[in-house]
């Protein structure tokens, strides 16, 4: 099961991180892919191993966080807000309080409450969907 996830990730990888696209400027409120989040237990190895295997240059954000450049990802050193064992895809949409809302009245649970993205005018948060998986909603 484990070597599956890896393959998972890496294809999933492939497929969304390394296409070197930006989502077209817009309100977020498309439902499209507008970013990915990758949980990682030791930062310096990581770098380093995503560097080494698929090429990928980083820009730090934080400490903590990593923007892989030219992408629509990140590396995320595991904390007690963000773990796991699988990327996170952020989904946009129009209004992340509403959709928060509306995520719960469908069954979803929050995973992590709103939060400011650090630049003064965005805000994401995870929520569990009825199956378990982990997704981020972001927002304007």
């Amino acid at each position: 099961m484990k070597l599956f996830k890896i393959v998972y990730s890496l294809c999933l990888l492939s497929l969304i991180g390394c296409a070197s696209a930006r989502v077209p400027a817009s309100n977020g409120a498309s439902g499209r892919l507008v970013h990915f989040s990758i949980p990682v237990k030791n930062l310096e190895t990581s770098l380093k191993f995503y560097t080494d295997l698929l090429g990928w240059k980083f820009k730090v954000m934080t400490p903590t966080y990593w923007m892989i450049e030219d992408s629509l990802g990140a590396l995320s050193l595991e904390t007690e807000a963000v773990s796991g064992t699988m990327p996170i895809l952020y989904f946009g949409v129009s209004n992340i309080d509403e959709a928060l809302s509306k995520a719960k009245a469908l069954g979803a649970t929050i995973v992590l409450r709103k939060m400011d993205s650090g630049d003064g005018f965005s805000y994401f948060a995870t929520i569990r969907d009825l199956n378990g998986n982990v997704i981020g909603l972001w927002s304007k």
